[in-house]
């Protein structure tokens, strides 16, 4: 017995000694199916695969691999071995704790189409958490890559066909999908192409998006309180005023910034055409009639979208528009003004840029995060972007080598 003892002591100090990464003191709560439970678990950094040792009395000694793991408890892989395991004795337990990594980069996968979308969805202002978005051709290749640890999160705006454990999430993005029309086209006198458009938009749906389900927004940029629609859903006003408009020798070209608004461009597209109107389609045209695109949507910068859309209208006129100077001074005025006035000048600039232009917001965009299950701490700004800042990565015991 004495011999047994010994060299069951040398065992625990052998394999506590290889628990580099930490470790942690647990109780064990019941023996239960061959399986031990430990009143220790993710709060402590317990997680899957973390090795634990367990001395029981003079002569008992069983050590294994944890199975899974949630906050307060850790359950054991099953062994036969554990129903010898007496809980009445004197048992002393150790788990392998993980330690974690705030400072490599977070590899994210994105399907190609959405590449420059990834930056705009990701908020990160620690210069130590970098992070790297990686493109895959299609979402059955970003499903392969996720599932084999090729990157840390998935980024899509559908949903991913993975097959590895994961942590969800949904957000709004923080961006605005509007409807510009280039204010120096013949076409777009008086607002007349956008405006007879929009009074045929009702709510965003599968027929106009490719994706989750976009979230409709009456706004041009975000506003404490709820907006009201400026032109209710009306299809006979929309097609009088379509009625209206004197179409040159030309198409009117409508562009669209990325490949998420294709079908949005394809619905209004449809639109023109059954009102004899000839159209074509463009990606990032300069000189289009009219584009559907995205803009800041983030309330802690709600000027920032309208700049944005300003800025474009302006190349557009050679700054030389009236109302869009008009609306810049507003901006401008909002700017300066503290948040109880900031408000009423983005209004003013809203309806000259509604009424008078013919821009029109269209929906926010929902999106899609699966992360592994060894990044923590997933965090959203309160305008919708991940926080990349925010984000840890545990590293995860190898089950192959106990560390």
């Amino acid at each position: 017995m004495k011999f047994r003892l010994i060299t069951l002591t040398i065992i625990a100090l052998i394999f506590c000694g290889s628990l580099s990464a930490g470790q942690v003191e647990s109780v064990i709560l019941q023996n239960k199916l061959n399986r031990l439970y430990f009143s220790v678990g993710t709060e402590t950094m317990v997680f899957p695969e973390a090795s634990f040792v367990v001395i029981c009395g003079a002569d008992t000694l069983a050590h294994g691999y944890i199975e899974f793991t949630a906050p307060g408890i850790a359950v054991s892989k099953p062994d036969s071995l554990f129903a010898s395991i007496d809980l009445s004795d004197s048992c002393q337990t150790l788990v392998e704790t993980a330690e974690l990594d705030t400072t490599s980069t977070i590899r994210i996968g994105i399907i190609d189409q959405t590449e420059n979308l990834c930056v705009r969805l990701v908020c990160s202002n620690d210069t130590t958490r970098a992070f790297e978005c990686i493109p895959y051709p299609s979402k059955i290749d970003l499903a392969v890559a996720f599932d084999t640890g090729a990157v840390d999160l998935a980024l899509a705006l559908d949903n991913i066909p993975i097959t590895r454990k994961s942590r969800r999430y949904e957000s709004a993005a923080p961006l605005l999908a509007a409807m510009i029309p280039n204010p120096a086209a013949e076409i777009n006198k008086h607002a007349l192409l956008t405006t007879s458009l929009y009074y045929r938009y009702s709510s965003p749906n599968s027929s106009l998006f490719d994706g989750l389900t976009p979230t409709i927004e009456y706004c041009l940029y975000p506003r404490d309180q709820v907006c009201r629609r400026e032109y209710i859903y009306n299809p006979e006003s929309g097609r009088k005023l379509a009625a209206r408009l004197k179409v040159g020798d030309y198409p009117i070209t409508l562009a669209y910034s990325d490949p998420s608004l294709e079908k949005c461009a394809l619905f209004f597209g449809d639109i023109l055409s059954r009102d004899r109107l000839p159209v074509v389609f463009a990606r990032t045209e300069p000189s289009a009639d009219l584009e559907l695109n995205y803009y800041d949507f983030d309330p802690e910068r709600p000027t920032a979208g309208l700049k944005e859309i300003i800025e474009y209208l302006s190349q557009m006129t050679g700054n030389k528009n009236e109302t869009i100077i008009s609306a810049a001074n507003n901006i401008a005025e909002a700017d300066r003004a503290d948040s109880s006035r900031c408000q009423h000048y983005c209004d003013l600039a809203s309806s000259r840029l509604i009424q008078e232009i013919g821009v029109f917001p269209l929906f926010r965009i929902n999106y899609l995060v699966l992360a592994q299950s060894n990044i923590d701490n997933i965090k959203f700004a309160s305008g919708g972007a991940l926080l990349i800042d925010s984000l840890v990565k545990i590293q995860m015991p190898d089950k192959e080598s106990g560390q």
